[in-house]
């Protein structure tokens, strides 16, 4: 009995061991969170986690279902050149009259209004 115990762990490890060897398909891009009161205190919405494979376009955070006033942005990879904007006048991601903003990690953006959408590069 005590050596099917033995052979048990042994077996979690070496599977643990090689499942940490095997190159992710699908890497890790951004980790934001996002809050609905505008300095990022009260209304805890949660991380939102993309990969590359998220990468798809324009996201308009009512899709969602939540009213975002402010986010922090948590990590990104800055490594391969990606970045994050974040929409407060349009949720179609439009750039017209400048009304996005590159978060930096670990602080807080709440403008007055709210965001409506973001585009990862």
């Amino acid at each position: 009995m005590h050596r099917s115990t033995i052979l048990s762990a042994l077996t979690v490890l070496l599977t643990g061991a090689n499942a940490a060897s095997i190159p992710r398909q699908d890497p890790h891009v951004v980790d934001f969170r996002t809050w609905g009161s505008s300095d990022c205190s009260e209304d805890n919405q949660g991380i939102w986690t993309f990969t590359q494979s998220d990468l798809t376009g324009c996201k308009s955070f009512s899709s969602y279902g939540v009213d975002v006033q402010s986010i922090t942005l948590v990590d990104i990879d800055y490594a391969n050149n990606h970045t994050l904007q974040v929409f407060y006048a349009s949720d179609d991601c439009s750039t017209e009259g400048g009304n996005y903003y590159f978060p930096t990690p670990g602080e807080c953006y709440g403008p007055e209004g709210g965001l409506k959408s973001f585009l990862l590069i």
